[in-house]
């Protein structure tokens, strides 16, 4: 085991350090970590000095190849968060499987990354245009963490929590990214085995599989008539419509379930969807 070093700001924290140090811990997790929240410029020194010492969203300077991962200085004219900084690093590394499959790299940024660097940075009034519309988004989640005195046990315990929240959400987007590019081979794979037909921009798919939402778009895709397992194992008869705005879903007396928005609707009976399907 060798030991990595953290280094980031002590006081309020923000959602793109405690993403980039939960996505180390993620990356090291078979490693000793000694992470330090604080501001004493010796330290720091020490730190940005050193190859071996990640530091994170503070230090004016952004330096890649010493772990020098801050964007707040003037001269740094990027979008990037210390979160996007540092994963754009990673990245190029490709020491993880997320980073080696550019579909799930990209799925991964568009998701969690740049949705924290565009927060930070509050890039397009994101936080106002947020709050306006009364979205409690992943970046209030992570500051709600915050003591009300932002020093001290309590913060720092705060911090701790906040982060291990933070790795969860890292594994599981981690694996809806493996996801979507494993699935886009499978889909290939049932389109030339006959799993799934396409004709005049609608399908039907004889297998579930559960990234067909987006699968359906990316194909310029109407409507998807998919089967969707059920609590008894069995399987119930799914309709999709890829733009409601445009393409809803209207209603049906024999289904059991429509979402009022018009982009799905549930089906028992495969013969009652097949022909539901067939009039869109």
């Amino acid at each position: 085991m060798k030991q990595i070093n953290i280094i980031t700001h002590n006081g309020l924290f923000h959602s793109d350090e405690v993403f980039a140090v939960a996505f180390l811990k993620h990356l090291f997790k078979e490693e000793i970590l000694n992470i330090s929240r604080t501001r004493d410029e010796s330290l720091l020194q020490i730190a940005k000095a050193d190859k071996h010492s990640y530091v994170l969203d503070l230090g004016g300077e952004y330096n890649a190849e010493m772990l020098n991962f801050d964007h707040h200085q003037d001269h740094y004219k990027g979008e990037l968060s210390s979160f996007g900084l540092l994963i754009e690093n990673l990245s190029q590394k490709q020491i993880i499987s997320v980073f080696k499959y550019p579909q799930a790299f990209e799925y991964f940024k568009q998701q969690l990354v740049k949705p924290i660097d565009k927060w930070d940075n509050n890039t397009e009034n994101v936080i106002q245009i947020a709050a306006s519309n009364h979205i409690y988004s992943l970046q209030r989640i992570i500051s709600a963490y915050n003591q009300s005195i932002p020093f001290g046990v309590k913060q720092e315990e705060a911090f701790a929590q906040a982060v291990s929240f933070a790795e969860t959400i890292i594994k599981k987007e981690i694996y809806a990214a493996k996801e979507v590019h494993f699935e886009k081979l499978m889909c290939e794979r049932y389109q030339a085995d006959g799993h799934i037909s396409i004709n005049n921009k609608k399908a039907i798919s004889k297998v579930f599989f559960s990234g067909f939402k987006g699968w359906a778009k990316q194909k310029g895709l109407r409507y998807m008539l998919i089967p969707v397992p059920n609590e008894e194992l069995q399987n119930d008869y799914l309709v999709f419509s890829t733009k409601p705005a445009k393409y809803k879903l209207p209603i049906a007396a024999n289904s059991y379930f429509r979402h009022k928005a018009g982009f799905i609707i549930l089906f028992k009976s495969h013969e009652n969807a097949l022909q539901y399907f067939e009039k869109l």
